[in-house]
């Protein structure tokens, strides 16, 4: 719910296995672009891209929201692998 993204008191970020122009549909669909400051999405043109639940695509998110402490990151996923991924490298 959209209430609910706007009473986070983090940045937020979207980080998907999915393209970037899925993931802009999507949040455009679903009403909320405006709430996240970026997207980490998965670049299929890149070769050996990594992806979750892969330690290497959480490393890369972190950097794309200029990050460098794990224990200021904070995710939710749908996925139990992922989830035990960001948990495992400290998020």
């Amino acid at each position: 719910e959209k209430e609910l993204l706007k009473r986070v008191d983090a940045r937020l970020w979207v980080f998907t296995n999915a393209g970037r122009f899925h993931a802009e549909r999507t949040l455009r669909l679903l009403g909320i672009m405006d709430l996240f400051e970026g997207i980490v999405h998965c670049d299929y043109a890149e070769p050996e891209f990594p992806a979750k639940p892969d330690p290497a695509a959480f490393r890369r998110a972190m950097r794309a929201a200029g990050i460098s402490k794990v224990e200021c990151c904070y995710f939710v996923d749908d996925s139990v692998a992922n989830v035990e991924a960001a948990e495992a490298i400290g998020w």
